[in-house]
């Protein structure tokens, strides 16, 4: 009986110790996720530094820093109603295309933005991104004695289309006419790039379409 009583002792042990064990492992595994939650959320919260001249630096996830002059977060909303708003597309069907830019003007600085609307980009209306919005120009060419109409319609893909300035608020572009004429007139569309998210995250996306792929269609029509 003393035998098999130290056997059940050494035994109970045994097993005691095994679920400390398993104890000890879970709760060092919640502790684990909760110190990598908490580092998340300082990573996060760090990635926005306020400088002593009134500046804020973005530090990126990839070593880039920027640095904020503007300081100022912009609200954009986009209206999805008119995102795909133009001409009937019977119109575009006798229209001309053409392909990429020739010329684009970059702001200098990066500024912080809110854009709502824009969730079929992958743009999440609650986060702030760092960007800029980088404008595409196209000559396109047009006789004497005509003007060029832009169609910007859903039969031209709204997603090789870039912003129309100066509002945004639809995909598409307008054309800028020369003092004296020269054969062309100056497609002007818009497109948005995003460097990298508050967080720190680096994106390097353009939204909608990359400038490569942006496309412009327009009918010539007879000046009055």
């Amino acid at each position: 009986m003393e035998l098999y009583s130290k056997k059940m002792n050494k035994m109970l042990v045994i097993a005691l110790v095994g679920i400390m064990s398993i104890f000890v492992g879970a709760c060092t595994s919640d502790a684990l996720d909760d110190a990598n939650a908490l580092a998340d959320n300082a990573a996060v919260k760090d990635a926005l530094v306020k400088n002593a001249d009134g500046t804020e630096t973005v530090i990126l996830s990839n070593g880039e820093q920027i640095v904020l002059e503007d300081t100022t977060t912009y609200v954009i909303n986009f209206d999805n109603i008119n995102m795909t708003g133009g001409f009937d597309d019977t119109m575009v069907s006798r229209g001309i295309l053409y392909t990429g830019y020739d010329r684009e003007a970059k702001p200098k600085d990066y500024k912080k933005y809110l854009l709502g609307g824009l969730e079929k980009y992958g743009i999440n209306p609650t986060t702030v991104y760092i960007g800029k919005f980088i404008t595409y120009y196209k000559d396109l060419p047009v006789s004497k004695g005509y003007s060029l109409l832009p169609s910007n319609s859903k039969y031209a893909n709204e997603n090789s289309m870039g912003f129309n300035p100066p509002s945004l608020n639809k995909v598409g572009f307008h054309t800028t006419i020369p003092d004296t004429w020269n054969g062309y007139e100056t497609g002007v569309t818009q497109i948005f790039y995003v460097n990298c998210d508050i967080s720190g995250i680096y994106w390097n996306k353009n939204v909608p379409c990359n400038p490569d792929d942006l496309i412009w269609y327009f009918r010539s029509i007879a000046d009055e």
